[in-house]
């Protein structure tokens, strides 16, 4: 059965302080540790360690179990030293977990913020770094909130508030990094609300699926800094809920993938009309009626093989291929540019074998003597046949 350990003193070790969890918030009940050392061994993988009011507890040491909360009563916990925290963090009415030292925590479970206060977070760091393996989801207040610092992330998506404006799955009030791996979903919630939001220049790279949300600059990701993504990008559904946005006039966007327009007016995929430098996008451009792909200043597009911009004109979309998709410069007319700058090599005289096709290509002996069809002359000059040839006859020759 599982149990709410109740935290009996601040500013102690998670492990090794005696009569430290007790399963009654007042203390009168039973100890997790009977024998009073210390020991969190009777910790089962299904119980939970409650704050309850007591603040600064340090998990200096690796810990198991369903959840660690400050829910009820407050309080909070330290992460000090390089442990394996595997628990659902879920604040309540204060900061979960506070990562204090250089040392990087690693979280193997997911993180959420508190459901009813603003200010309190889930894990909450400064010039410091961790590394959360789970889902990071924005309630009432940011998942994770980093001053500055590095953020490393996988096996889980990153979601912006859908209960709270303005309030973002990780936010960096200065520069920082974030690198995400999980291959999950990224995505803004509500109005205001972003997967991630950087709010001076840093370094973001994800893989991952990037999406804008349901309402007014609820982006997935929105940041003035570089920003690199290995994935699909789309527009949300919300005016301006860019799937990117480039908040700053120094960022720089690369998306590795596909990018979509979003389904409310002027709602792209990515939006980087704030910056000069040049947005790339390595992969295809889909428009539709409502955002084009890209709103950009600079856009440098490098379509592979199978890639393409499909571009809205007001009564469907039209595809529009790529050198790649293009026709071979043998089927384009000699000297004609295909559209890319390649011009075409076929001639009267190379119309099959050049082409590769069934045919005879158009010769000099079948075409009229001095007449010219595009590069061939002609040489035919026919001849007489059925009968005698009379004549020439001299004046006079006849009486």
């Amino acid at each position: 059965m599982a149990t709410i350990w109740y935290a009996q003193q601040s500013s102690v070790n998670l492990q090794g302080t005696a009569n430290m969890w007790n399963d009654l918030a007042t203390g009168l009940g039973n100890w997790l540790d009977p024998l009073n050392d210390g020991s969190i061994a009777a910790l089962a993988a299904d119980d939970t360690l409650r704050a309850n009011g007591k603040t600064a507890i340090a998990i200096n040491a690796n810990v198991t179990c369903a959840q660690i909360d400050t829910l009820t009563s407050g309080g909070g916990f330290t992460a000090d030293s390089a442990v394996n925290i595997t628990a659902k963090i879920q604040a309540g009415t204060t900061t979960c977990i506070t990562v204090s030292s250089a040392n990087i925590p690693t979280i193997i479970g997911d993180v959420y913020s508190s459901a009813t206060s603003t200010s309190a977070y889930g894990i909450s760091l400064s010039t410091r770094a961790v590394i959360i393996q789970g889902n990071i989801v924005a309630d009432a207040a940011f998942a994770v909130n980093v001053t500055t610092g590095t953020v490393t992330h996988s096996g889980g998506n990153i979601l912006g508030s859908t209960t709270t404006a303005s309030t973002h799955g990780v936010y960096f009030s200065g520069a920082g990094t974030l690198i995400s791996t999980g291959g999950g979903a990224i995505s803004g919630g509500i109005a205001g609300s972003r997967g991630i939001f950087m709010n001076s220049a840093g370094v973001i790279t994800v893989t991952a699926s990037v999406t804008g949300g349901t309402d007014t600059t609820a982006y997935g990701i929105g940041a003035n800094g570089t920003i690199t993504i290995t994935g699909n990008v789309v527009g949300g559904s919300g005016t301006t809920a860019y799937g990117v946005f480039a908040s700053g006039t120094t960022a720089t966007i690369t998306v590795n993938g596909t990018v979509t327009g979003g389904s409310a007016a002027g709602c792209s995929g990515v939006n980087a009309a704030n910056t000069a430098i040049a947005t790339t996008i390595n992969g295809n451009l889909i428009d539709t009626s409502d955002g084009s792909a890209v709103c950009a200043k600079k856009l440098v597009f490098n379509p592979g093989s199978s890639n393409y911009h499909t571009a809205y004109n007001g009564a469907g979309n039209i595809t529009l291929y790529p050198a790649s998709a293009m026709p071979a410069a043998k089927y384009v007319y000699n000297g004609i540019n295909r559209g890319d700058g390649t011009t075409g090599t076929l001639h009267a005289s190379n119309l099959h074998s050049g082409a590769g096709i069934a045919g005879s290509d158009l010769s000099a002996g079948i075409l009229k003597d001095d007449e010219v069809v595009d590069d061939v002359t002609g040489e035919y000059t026919g001849g007489g046949g059925g009968g005698p040839t009379v004549g020439p006859f001299e004046v006079g020759a006849f009486r």
